[in-house]
C-alpha cells in the first residue's frame, strides 16, 4: 500500500502520454422511433431507477457500492432490472429486490391482493 500514490502518479503520466485531455462528456441520442415504442418516459424510467436504488441501499460505507438499472424490454412487455454490488451477500440483495419489484408489478397490473414474500 505503500507505493500507491506513486502508482498512482504512474498511471496519471502515462494516461497523460496517450491523451493529454480527457474525452468530453456527452449524451447518447435516442432515435424518436425508438421513443414512440416506449411505454415509458425516460424521466419516469430513471425516477423508478432511483427509487429503487435508495430503497435497496445497503450501506453508507462509501466502499461498499450498490449499482442499479433499469431497462424496457422490447414490445412494452416489461422491464428488466439490473443490480451489481461489489460487496455483501448477492443473494440477499437481489432476494430484497425481487420482493420490491413485486410489489410494483403487482400495483402495475392493478391486482388488490394481499402479497406473501
Amino acid at each position: 500500500m505503500a507505493d500507491s500514490p506513486l502508482r498512482l502518479a504512474e498511471n496519471v503520466t502515462l494516461l497523460q502520454k496517450v491523451n493529454s485531455e480527457p474525452g468530453r462528456p456527452n449524451e447518447n441520442a435516442i432515435p424518436c422511433l425508438e421513443l414512440d415504442e416506449r411505454a415509458l418516459k425516460l424521466r419516469h424510467e430513471r425516477d423508478i431507477a432511483d427509487c429503487l436504488a435508495f430503497v435497496s441501499t445497503y450501506s453508507n460505507d462509501p466502499n461498499r457500492i450498490m449499482a442499479l438499472c433499469i431497462e424496457e424490454k422490447p414490445n412494452r412487455q416489461g422491464l428488466i432490472v439490473s443490480v451489481a454490488a461489489n460487496a455483501g451477500n448477492l443473494d440477499t440483495l437481489a432476494s430484497g429486490m425481487r420482493g420490491i419489484v413485486s410489489i410494483l408489478e403487482n400495483e402495475a397490473r392493478g391486482s388488490t391482493a394481499p402479497l406473501i414474500l
